[in-house]
Formats: C-alpha cells, sequence, structure tokens
C-alpha cells in the first residue's frame, strides 16, 4: 500500500507541476513519509495564484545562477558542444561536461521616480548577450537599464559604447539590446531565459542552434531547504543526515521529531553540521524533519522520514 500510495503521489506531483514550481522546496524519495506535514505544504504551492511578474517584484538583492550555451550545433568543429573559443567565461564551471555554470550578486533597483524602469548592476561578469549583434565582452560588468513587457518580458538595454561587438558600429551609435522571457515562480526566485537561437545571425555560422541563457535569481540571504534527510538506526541512536545547495551557507539547522503521525512535532535541537543523532528514551515509531534557521527566520522542511525504534 505504502508503494502504491508514494508511485501515486509521484505522478501527482510531476502532472501538478510541482517541481518545475520550485524544484528545491521538495525532496521525495521511495523512503519518505509523505505525512500530512508535506502534503499540506505542497497544496498551499499550489493554490498560490499563478501571476506576471512586475517590475517591483525585481528590487533589492539578489543570488544569481547562470546556466549558459555559448556553442552549437556546428560550435562542436570550432570549439565542442557549448563552447566558444573565441569567448572566455571567467568564473565559469562545467557541472553537466556540457553547458557552463556561474554566480554572482545582483542589485536591482529602479531606474528614477517613474519607476517605468529598473537598473540591474552585477557585483561581477555580465550575463547578459546578445547574439545578433555578437558576443559582448561577458567579463566586463555594467549596469542595464530595463522594462517589462506584459509581464513575461525582460527588455533591457546595455550603456552607449561601453561593451565590445564582433560587428562594427559608429561611434556613439551601438547600444546593445537583450530581450528575455521572464518568470516568476515565488516572491523569492525569478527566472530569465533565452534561447535556444540560432547565432548564425552573429555573422560566422558556426554556431548556428546552439545558444541559450537561463538565469535564476534568488533573494540574497534566502535559507536553503534541507534536502535528502536519510535516518539510520544504530545500537542506541538514531542518526540523521541531510544536505543543502548552499555550499556557503552559514546558518544552523532545527531538528524536530515527533511520535505520532497526527501529532505536532516538538524541537529536538540545533547544529551546524548536515548531521545529528537522537536518542529517543522509549521504543516507538519517529517521524524527522529537518529546518534552516537563522534569527527569527525559518525555511520550508526537509523530507520526512520515519524510524522505528526499539
Amino acid at each position: 500500500m505504502t508503494r502504491f500510495l508514494l508511485c501515486f503521489f509521484a505522478i501527482f506531483l510531476m502532472e501538478s507541476n510541482v517541481f518545475a514550481e520550485d524544484r528545491q522546496n521538495i525532496t521525495v524519495s521511495p523512503a519518505d513519509t509523505l505525512s500530512a506535514d508535506v502534503i499540506n505544504d505542497i497544496n498551499d504551492q499550489l493554490r498560490a495564484p499563478q501571476r506576471r511578474l512586475e517590475l517591483p517584484d525585481l528590487v533589492g538583492e539578489w543570488a544569481v545562477l547562470q546556466s549558459v550555451c555559448l556553442g552549437g550545433a556546428e560550435g562542436v568543429v570550432v570549439g565542442g558542444l557549448c563552447v566558444d573559443d573565441s569567448v572566455a567565461l571567467e568564473g565559469a564551471v562545467q557541472p553537466s561536461g556540457t553547458y557552463f555554470e556561474r554566480t554572482a550578486n545582483w542589485n536591482i533597483a529602479f531606474a528614477d521616480e517613474s519607476q517605468a524602469s529598473v537598473l540591474i548592476s552585477s557585483n561581477q561578469f555580465n550575463f547578459f548577450f546578445n547574439p545578433g549583434f555578437g558576443y559582448i565582452v561577458p567579463n566586463e560588468t555594467v549596469t542595464w537599464e530595463c522594462s517589462l513587457s506584459g509581464g513575461s518580458v525582460l527588455i533591457c538595454l546595455g550603456p552607449t559604447d561601453s561593451l565590445t561587438y564582433t560587428l562594427n558600429c559608429p561611434p556613439g551609435v551601438c547600444r546593445l539590446h537583450v530581450l528575455m522571457a521572464a518568470f516568476i515562480e515565488s516572491d523569492s526566485r525569478i527566472r530569465f531565459s533565452l534561447g535556444p537561437l540560432d547565432t548564425n545571425l552573429a555573422g560566422g555560422g558556426q554556431n548556428t542552434f546552439g545558444m541559450f541563457n537561463v538565469i535564476e535569481l534568488s533573494r540574497a540571504g534566502l535559507l536553503p531547504t534541507p534536502q535528502f534527510l536519510v535516518t539510520e538506526r544504530s545500537v542506541e541512536q538514531v542518526n540523521l543526515t541531510w544536505s543543502v545547495d548552499e555550499e556557503e551557507y552559514d546558518g544552523a539547522f532545527e531538528i524536530q521529531r515527533k511520535e505520532n503521525l497526527l501529532d505536532p512535532y516538538t524541537v529536538l535541537g540545533t547544529t551546524s553540521e548536515t548531521s545529528f543523532s537522537d536518542q529517543p528514551a522509549e521504543p516507538g515509531d519517529y517521524w524527522y524533519r529537518v529546518f534552516s534557521i537563522r534569527d527569527e527566520e525559518r525555511s520550508t522542511g526537509s523530507n520526512v522520514r520515519k524510524i522505528t525504534y526499539d
């Protein structure tokens, strides 16, 4: 019966597009207990109305992750898939073996009192590209002026003559522009995306149908959700381990436990490590969950694990 419920619930999640809405908030694995706590969290997300992105949503400090491919089908000949030998992406890594990733912090503020546009500034790197004009120097930090069209398209202009083009432009004329699809996933997560594109427009032809650029914004300081909680029984204790996406997270974790599926959780303790040991006083069934905490803030809860202690 448990396996049936797990399979049914997994299908329900995929059909409801929960994973796509906030991939860091929910982790489900076959050994998890799908208690009312997790189901209620998911229902809250499903009930949240989807809305268009508005300019005030962009204002603030953001931690930014870029996933980008610079080469394409014919680019394999000159550099490799998602590689262009003529462009160096400073700070980029290849976690997938193909596309590149890199991170930075952004500050976004209104351009003026009219609040008709915003200024996007990065502490390092330049994440915007326009293959129609060729590549800009991606390591040059500039401020872009951006507006929204219909709550779904981000339109940005770079400073005049401050960018590098592969095409010749008369002085005082060139101003690079970028259009990206814009999505708001939650109050703390926004995504911009461009491509895949036919980058043959750049004039060389070697990068045909290859480029994409995905920029994911998370509110700076957002608490990461503990993921992949695992419980193991030893002779006299229960050992818990989990993980978080942010390697540099410097907050603490709160461990909670309950002894009945319908009971509320009680706090066992806190730790700065991604592991914890519990010594239940009595035999029985126990449910565990972990939260990231900082001051008065608390993250979304981890997956729930049940263990029988005897």
